[in-house]
């Protein structure tokens, strides 16, 4: 018998999140089974592995390389075969599987004799303090003005310093925000779109992290196809650190403004055009294999 106090705990959001997903991805393989439609003609149409049909219509969280990836796919999906599940996956995406709120106690109450305790030693203290302090041991006024000032001035200091720190990054956030709708004619934030013939405004990311060599600027470029990725920043030998994970439509990019090194997983890498300061490193169909997930790969 399993001992209960040697069961990891369950996050009560995540498991709703699961369970959720299990069954639409039933629902979805029942509509297709009744309909006549085989996996190989899913695949075909959907352009991605088979691996990927069976972790969606069986329900399996873990086999996806993301949330973002994993609802993206639902919704093709239930696009093809033509029904509604948009209220299940804004389930999903949303966080309305909330855990029980904490229970709370009241603080317990000051006992009267303790009360009079603290004031009595409190006095002691103060009346020995009194005592035995001289005039000599005093400071003069100088001194005590000198003293007061100085902690003063310091901390209005670090204040400021903390303040304009603080305001910073929003600034450029908002600086970026700006030159993306004021300047469309930019080419590191225009592209077209190939199947809607459009002309759409990128998403432009700055990196938060402190900058430690050369800016650059890398584009990202869905050219015909959907494509699910994830970019990681590495500072030095450190961990890589999750910047930004998304799902663009085909026709759609976004920038990424950085100095560290950069990493892209990538479940379609193949359908991507990535380009670094508008010179293109890779084109569609020259990284990574079709139907393979690329994890970690360090761009030039």
């Amino acid at each position: 018998m399993t001992n209960e106090k040697d069961q990891e705990p369950v996050d009560d959001n995540t498991y709703a999140k699961e369970a959720l997903f299990c069954e639409v991805g039933a629902t979805l393989r029942e509509v297709r089974e009744s309909k006549g439609i085989s996996k190989e003609k899913i695949i075909k149409a959907l352009k991605f592995s088979p691996h990927f049909l069976d972790a969606l219509e069986s329900g399996n969280w873990a086999d996806l390389p993301g949330e973002v990836y994993a609802v993206g796919f639902l919704r093709q999906y239930a696009q093809l075969l033509e029904i509604n599940v948009e209220p299940q996956i804004q389930r999903i995406k949303s966080n309305t599987f909330e855990l029980t709120a904490p229970i709370t106690y009241p603080d317990a109450p000051i006992s009267p004799n303790k009360t009079w305790v603290a004031v009595a030693v409190l006095m002691f203290v103060a009346v020995f303090i009194f005592m035995n302090l001289g005039d000599e041991d005093k400071p003069s006024q100088n001194t005590a003005a000198s003293l007061t000032e100085q902690p003063l001035q310091e901390a209005t200091t670090t204040v400021a310093e903390v303040m304009v720190t603080e305001m910073l990054p929003q600034e450029q956030d908002e600086a970026a925000i700006v030159v993306a709708q004021q300047s469309p004619t930019s080419d590191a934030l225009v592209v077209n779109n190939p199947k809607r013939n459009k002309t759409m405004v990128v998403d432009v990311i700055n990196s938060n992290f402190t900058a430690s060599g050369e800016m650059k600027t890398y584009s990202f470029f869905a050219v015909h196809e959907d494509v699910w990725l994830q970019l990681f920043e590495q500072i030095d030998d450190e961990e890589p650190i999750l910047l930004r994970e998304a799902l663009l439509k085909a026709g759609e990019s976004f920038a990424v403004k950085t100095s560290e090194k950069l990493l892209l997983t990538s479940g379609n890498s193949m359908a991507l055009e990535i380009s670094s300061d508008q010179e293109v490193l890779f084109a569609p169909g020259s990284l990574g294999k079709q139907g393979k997930v690329l994890k970690k790969y360090l761009l030039p």
